[in-house]
C-alpha cells in the first residue's frame, strides 16, 4: 500500500523494476498518487511481462486514455497467455476518455477473470455506458463480475437500461453502485423491473444522489420488498416523501 504519496511517473517506473515476475505480490495500491501516461506504460509492461498481481488500485492518477489502453491490453494479454491474471481494477478519475472507455469496453469483453471493475468519476455518459453494456452481454456467459462501481459519471435513465439488460441474469453480480448519477424513474423502473428479477445474487445497491421522485422510490421498494440477497440499499439525496418514507 502506497497510496496517497508523492509518486511520480519516475517512482513508478522503479517500483515496478523491483516487482518480480515470478513473485508473490498479489495487491499494488497506488491510488491518490501523481502516476500519468509514463508510470501507467511501465505498469502495463510489468503485467505484460508476467506478474502475480490480482488487484490494482490506480483511483486519482491522470494517466489518461492512452494509459488506460495499455494497462487494460497488458492485462488481455496476461490472461490469454498464463489463463490467470487481473481480478479487481480500479480505474476512477483516470482521466480515460471516450477512448480510455472503448479499452475498458475490449477488457470487459475479453476477460474470463474480472470480478471488480471500478469507474467512479470518470465522465462516463450513456453513450460510453452502452460500449460497456455491449461488452458485458458479449461475454456474458465467462464474465465472473461481482462488482460494478460507477459513482459520480454522468449517467441517465438510457444508460441504466442499456447495463440492466446488458446484466440480466449474471449470477455472480453482487455490488452496483450508481449514487451521484443522473438516473431518475425511468433508470429505477429499469433496475426493479429487468434487473432485479433477473439477478437474484445482489447485495449491494447505491442509487443516492440522483434524480428519483418518489413515485421512482416506491417503486424500488416494491421491487426490493421480498428480495433474497439484498443487505445494503442506499437511497440518500433522492426524493422521499411521507408516504414514501411509509
Amino acid at each position: 500500500d502506497l497510496g496517497f504519496n508523492n509518486i511520480t511517473d519516475e517512482g513508478c517506473i522503479e517500483l515496478c523494476r523491483g516487482i518480480p515476475s515470478n513473485g508473490n505480490l498479489h495487491t499494488l495500491y497506488l491510488a491518490g498518487n501523481l502516476i500519468g501516461h509514463e508510470g501507467a506504460l511501465a505498469i502495463a509492461d510489468r503485467i505484460a511481462k508476467g506478474s502475480s498481481l490480482r488487484k490494482l488500485y490506480l483511483t486519482g492518477n491522470l494517466i489518461g486514455s492512452d494509459g488506460v489502453e495499455a494497462i487494460t491490453e497488458a492485462i488481455i494479454e496476461d490472461e490469454q497467455r498464463r489463463g490467470s491474471g487481473m481480478e479487481e481494477l480500479y480505474l476512477g478519475g483516470a482521466g480515460m476518455g471516450p477512448s480510455g472507455c472503448q479499452a475498458v469496453a475490449r477488457l470487459l469483453r475479453c476477460t474470463r477473470r474480472i470480478r471488480v471493475l471500478s469507474l467512479p468519476n470518470c465522465e462516463i455518459g450513456d453513450e460510453s455506458l452502452a460500449l460497456l453494456a455491449d461488452s458485458i452481454k458479449e461475454n456474458h456467459e465467462h464474465l465472473p463480475l461481482e462488482s460494478l462501481q460507477l459513482s459520480f459519471n454522468r449517467i441517465t435513465d438510457a444508460g441504466i437500461q442499456s447495463l440492466t439488460n446488458a446484466l440480466q441474469g449474471l449470477q455472480s453480480f453482487k455490488e452496483l453502485l450508481l449514487d451521484n448519477n443522473e438516473i431518475g424513474d425511468g433508470g429505477i423502473e429499469a433496475i426493479a423491473t429487468t434487473l432485479l428479477p433477473s439477478v437474484r445474487t445482489l447485495e449491494t445497491l447505491n442509487v443516492g444522489f440522483n434524480q428519483i421522485s418518489a413515485s421512482g422510490i416506491k417503486t424500488l421498494m416494491k421491487a426490493v420488498d421480498d428480495y433474497p440477497s439484498l443487505r445494503s440499499l442506499s437511497v440518500s439525496g433522492n426524493t422521499i416523501d411521507t408516504s414514501t418514507a411509509r
